[in-house]
């Protein structure tokens, strides 16, 4: 970056024009022997300061011991801004979330697909509940209402009846789960398609 200093006077800042008229002559800078004797000076340049939630800055150059110095001048940013700026914090990490639980909403979806599988599939809603084909025992929850009055009374059918029904209790919760892990990225979307992006929050993902 180059500044134009004219009676120790900053009149101009930026890239190094190729000709300068200066009121009097037509100076060609691509001549590096006439920026000096035309008044361009290189800037010396300075680190930026980071932005907070509510301020910026604004470049400027200004004469320090006759050296053209960058400095950044604070300012407040507008409600505007500090909206645009909000809003894209949020784009971010609603893009960085659904990225992160792209594995979770798979494996949801193959869990669900577990869990409404057939009656042979292990860890299936159908698998608990049975066929009414299924033999009289403790396989099935058809299976147990299958048995004999005398053996639904035993202490071994009962306790086969709670494990049916933990069991079944068991894969609500999985069915649960998966359903809020694909809910939560559900949200995601349906906020950055419909731009809404006040929050980024859709709750914790649930074990």
């Amino acid at each position: 970056m180059w500044a134009h200093v004219a009676a120790g006077v900053i009149t101009a800042w930026g890239d190094l024009p190729v000709l300068w008229w200066d009121g009097a002559r037509q100076w060609d800078l691509r001549d590096p022997a006439n920026i000096a004797p035309a008044g361009w000076v290189e800037v010396a340049l300075t680190a930026r300061p980071a932005d907070t939630a509510t301020t910026t800055t604004v470049e400027t150059i200004e004469l320090v011991d006759g050296i053209p110095t960058q400095a950044w001048m604070p300012r407040d940013l507008t409600a505007e801004e500090i909206e645009a700026a909000n809003a894209a914090t949020v784009s971010l990490a609603l893009a960085e979330g659904m990225a992160a639980d792209e594995a979770l909403v798979k494996a949801a979806i193959t869990a669900l697909a577990t869990l409404l599988a057939n009656s042979t599939t292990a860890g299936s809603y159908r698998s608990v509940l049975g066929l009414g084909t299924d033999p009289a025992g403790l396989t099935s929850l058809r299976a147990w209402r299958s048995q004999a009055n005398a053996n639904i009374v035993t202490a071994a059918s009962l306790k086969g009846l709670a494990d049916l029904l933990i069991s079944l209790v068991q894969l609500d919760i999985a069915q649960a789960r998966e359903t809020r892990r694909l809910a939560r990225q559900v949200l995601r979307l349906t906020r950055v398609q419909t731009g809404d992006l006040s929050s980024a929050d859709v709750g914790d993902d649930v074990g």
